[in-house]
């Protein structure tokens, strides 16, 4: 007759029932037990350089402060190109076409020196047309370049970058013209680091997929108070062809 065990609920079951059920039972445990422990320690094992992107909230990479003076370079550079557009119109307008007094003056034979022997800016005559024209343009293209330089590296000059929450997005922030400030926000993906923050001798220039030019990182003047996170995330150098 098979031995019988009683419970404290006083129920009633065959031994080797209750046997036969831990037997089978035990095994299956030992096997979940033993293949979470190994993806537990899988996941959780990394190599030395690596590290998680994925961060739980927005996180401050790149800060660089100095707003007066691109308040101040966007101002110089709309003074500039007024200057240099009143002076073209001024030497269009003004400058006249005149003879020179001392070959009108003085006869030919009794001249002590020959037209062709005086210095060439006692021969030019800035009056005619050629030498008036290219003043005029010389000092038109010297205002438009002031001007474009000063009001373009304010925008391409990288006021704060921040790390999204997630790891997927960055929040660029620019300066602007007359200190204003430009925000945009692209994935990483669409971010490229051409030059290692180790390696940059005054800024690190960074490439974004569908926009002109480079967005530069002030090294010296600025702070990466995350520089590890940086590296992994927007100092990346990728391929934007894609």
């Amino acid at each position: 007759m098979a031995a019988i065990t009683r419970f404290p609920n006083k129920c009633m079951l065959p031994y080797f029932t209750i046997r036969k059920y831990v037997q089978t039972a035990q095994p299956k445990r030992l096997i979940c037990t033993t293949l979470l422990k190994s993806n537990t320690q899988t996941l959780s094992r990394r190599l030395p350089f690596e590290m998680d992107t994925k961060v739980q909230k927005d996180i401050l990479l790149f800060s660089y402060k100095n707003d007066r003076f691109f308040l101040f370079l966007t101002i110089f550079g709309g003074i500039q190109f007024v200057f240099w557009s009143y002076l073209a119109g001024f030497t269009y307008t003004t400058l006249r076409d005149v003879e020179n007094k001392e070959e009108k003056t003085v006869p030919k034979e009794e001249s002590p020196k020959k037209p062709e022997a005086l210095p060439w800016w006692r021969k030019m005559n800035l009056g005619e047309n050629k030498y008036k024209n290219g003043i005029a343009l010389l000092c038109t293209f010297v205002g438009y370049t002031i001007f474009c330089g000063s009001m373009l590296y304010p925008l391409r000059s990288v006021h704060s970058l921040h790390l999204l929450k997630g790891g997927e997005y960055v929040r660029i922030t620019t300066y602007g013209v007359f200190g204003r400030k430009r925000v945009f926000e692209k994935p990483l993906r669409d971010l490229s680091c051409y030059v290692s923050r180790g390696a940059a001798p005054s800024t690190v220039p960074i490439k974004v997929k569908g926009r002109l030019f480079f967005y530069l990182l002030d090294v010296k003047r600025g702070t990466f108070l995350n520089p590890k996170l940086f590296d992994n995330t927007a100092g990346l150098k990728r391929n934007l062809t894609r």
